[in-house]
Order: C-alpha cells, then sequence, then structure tokens
C-alpha cells in the first residue's frame, strides 16, 4: 500500500527499516522510483516476457533461458527489495499481492542455490504465479476476469435438462 508520494500507508506504523526513518532519503528515493508509472509498466514487460520465456522451455535445459530466467529473478527482486525499503516490514506484507511476489521471488533464489542438494523443479510452478499478478497490476484485465467469473458463476446456474 504505496502513497503517490513514495511514502508508506499512514494506517501502519512508520516502522524503522535497518536504521531508516520514514522520511530517510533512501526510503524516498526507493519510493519514487517504485512509483513511478514507467516503473510498473517496466515490471509487467517483465513479466510478460517472463512468460515467453517459460513457454519456450522444453525438457532441455538452454544456458541461455537459464540466464534470461535468472535476469527475471533479479528483476523482481529489485522490486520486492524497493518496496520492503519504501513501505517497512509491516506495510510490505499488509498487501496480499505483496505476499504472493514474496513468495515466488523466495521460491525462485532456491533452486539458484541448491542446485546440487535438491530437487526444487516443483517450486518453478510457482514462477506460473507472477502471470496471476499482471490481473492486479492490469486495471483492464481485473475487468476481464471479473467478467469471466461473474459469466462462468451464471452458467453453473442454468438447468440441465
Amino acid at each position: 500500500m504505496l502513497l503517490p508520494a513514495g511514502l508508506p500507508d499512514p494506517k501502519f506504523p512508520l516502522t524503522n527499516l535497518c536504521g531508516c526513518d520514514v522520511g530517510h532519503p533512501i526510503r524516498a528515493a526507493s519510493g519514487r522510483l517504485i512509483n513511478h508509472p514507467w516503473s510498473e509498466r517496466a515490471i509487467i514487460i517483465v513479466i510478460l516476457l517472463n512468460g515467453l520465456t517459460m513457454a519456450a522451455e522444453t525438457d532441455k535445459k538452454s544456458t541461455l533461458l537459464e540466464c534470461i530466467e535468472d535476469f527475471f529473478l533479479l528483476m523482481f527482486t529489485v522490486e520486492m527489495v524497493l518496496k520492503l525499503i519504501c513501505s517497512g516490514w509491516y506495510g510490505y506484507i499488509h498487501d496480499r499481492w505483496n505476499l504472493l511476489d514474496f513468495a515466488v521471488v523466495i521460491g525462485g533464489w532456491m533452486p539458484l542455490f541448491l542446485r546440487n542438494d535438491s530437487n526444487f523443479s516443483s517450486m518453478r510452478l510457482l514462477r506460473l504465479l507472477r502471470l496471476a499478478s499482471l490481473v492486479h497490476r492490469v486495471k483492464s484485465m481485473r475487468h476481464v476476469v471479473g467478467a469471466f467469473l461473474a459469466a462462468a458463476s451464471q452458467v453453473t446456474q442454468v438447468p440441465c435438462r
């Protein structure tokens, strides 16, 4: 829940994050950056490109696709860290979409650190949840999904003959 000014929502306690009070220049700069209109557009583009990359994956591992996937993970991590710095922990976790992003980012890093030790191929499914965040980010998609869900609920009420 970020305000246009880049400061945390006043409903939440103005917590100290890593020694940075709310008025600290680092928190203000991260708020301006994360709330900039082009920042949101850039993340939407990264999500869409990430979806295309996931569609292009096959059973055979491509080092190019792995590098691109790592780049996308880095971009999502930077977004998460900027939001954490700007909002503070309590402001960040209050938004359920941020919790989804947090789970996806942490799940994305696990296979990178534990490549040789464990098989985290199921964690890759979390990457699909990034596409779900488009519903939250693109307002027109909210209307489309809402209309689809409303229509689907009406279909269940049609009597069978």
